[in-house]
């Protein structure tokens, strides 16, 4: 009987040990698995509302609009509720949530910390306290056809990155650990901030404070398309330059070593990471733990590799957020959640799981 038992604990540990061993063997299979799920998730997604629509329906839909099927016949109702109103605001969650997860997964190699994201570096701070002054002044959101928004979005990210890393450089530790501490106070400033600006601003700041809590509801083709040449340039970069990730994650000497000019790069990725953590806020508005968790389930199944995290974050992210969304457009239909609320049920436990299983992993 002993002997039954040890081998059951013996065969229970190497399937436990390699779990994700098949994953991490053919890792292109997984990213295609999960780029045909997120398209089967968004199209489930799009059908599900106040109105529910059969997937075929949806389907119909797209191919009418999108490709010469102009022969398709679609209910003209079901048109309106796909094309106009679900569609934008299911590929705008997708691009936000992938947007944010490529930052995290930046921040997170750069830093060679596991718990860094766009919030705690302040990134995400200074481009909500850009786009609340925005928001709240007479300036409009597009000009000459162009939207502004997320470039005013990227200055204030930058800006909050920068005085981040120059008050770093002036502490005792000068190095990643202090960055990362100058972020979170960053971002308790800039949060302070915008408080303050809502407070004293005349316009009706209803609408200011549902973006702040991360809202979909007003996301439509026009903002979609003005953030997708944003969103696209960073993360073709950032998918060119990802090897270099894996080399500025080893330490400093090493790095040294292999000939990289370390601060150029750093400087680099944290204004692509500032960049894509703008364009996802000039849609929703901040929304958090997205950046954190999609890095972690990548590396989880898939490995270390930033060049298959950074894809694999990206996917994992937009899956993650459209499904968020749909919790929040029908958990109390018909009203409708700031999807950054269901995120947070969420993320709040997993980031306290990750805080637990710090104290046996080197995450500094």
């Amino acid at each position: 009987m002993n002997n039954i038992l040890f081998a059951i604990r013996q065969f229970y540990k190497r399937v436990y040990k390699n779990r994700y061993g098949l994953f991490r063997k053919y890792p292109w299979i997984t990213l295609f698995t999960l780029l045909i799920f997120l398209f089967l998730v968004i199209i489930f997604s799009i059908g599900i509302g106040s109105v529910s629509i059969s997937w075929l329906d949806s389907l119909k839909v797209i191919l009418k609009n999108v490709w010469v099927f102009n022969d398709v016949v679609v209910d003209e109702r079901f048109n309106k509720i796909i094309w106009e109103i679900r569609l934008p605001r299911v590929l705008s969650a997708a691009l936000i949530g992938a947007s944010l997860a490529i930052s995290g997964a930046i921040f997170q190699a750069l830093f060679r910390n596991h718990l860094a994201d766009p919030y705690l570096i302040g990134a995400s701070g200074g481009a909500a306290l850009a786009g609340v002054l925005l928001l709240t002044s007479s300036i409009p959101s597009f000009i000459f056809g162009i939207n502004i928004f997320p470039l005013v979005a990227f200055l204030g990210s930058f800006l909050a990155v920068l005085l981040a890393f120059f008050i770093s450089q002036k502490t005792l530790t000068g190095n990643l650990s202090g960055l990362l501490l100058a972020g979170i106070a960053i971002s308790a400033f800039t949060g302070s901030l915008t408080s303050l600006v809502m407070l004293t601003s005349e316009p009706d700041i209803k609408p200011v404070f549902s973006w702040l809590l991360g809202g979909l509801s007003n996301t439509s083709w026009k903002a979609f398309l003005g953030v997708l040449p944003f969103f696209s340039v960073g993360t073709l970069l950032i998918i060119l330059l990802s090897r270099l990730l894996n080399v500025l994650s080893l330490s400093t000497n090493e790095a040294i070593n292999l000939g990289v000019d370390i601060k150029k790069f750093r400087i680099i990725f944290i204004v692509i990471a500032s960049f894509l953590t703008a364009s996802a806020i000039a849609l929703s508005g901040p929304i958090g733990f997205i950046g954190l968790i999609s890095p972690h389930i990548s590396r989880m199944i898939l490995g270390t590799d930033n060049r298959i995290v950074v894809v694999t974050s990206l996917l994992i992210g937009a899956l993650l957020l459209v499904s968020a969304d749909l919790i929040a457009r029908t958990i109390i239909n018909p009203a409708t959640l700031p999807v950054g609320i269901i995120v947070a049920f969420v993320g709040v436990p997993f980031f306290i799981y990750l805080l637990i299983k710090a104290k046996n992993r080197n995450y500094t």
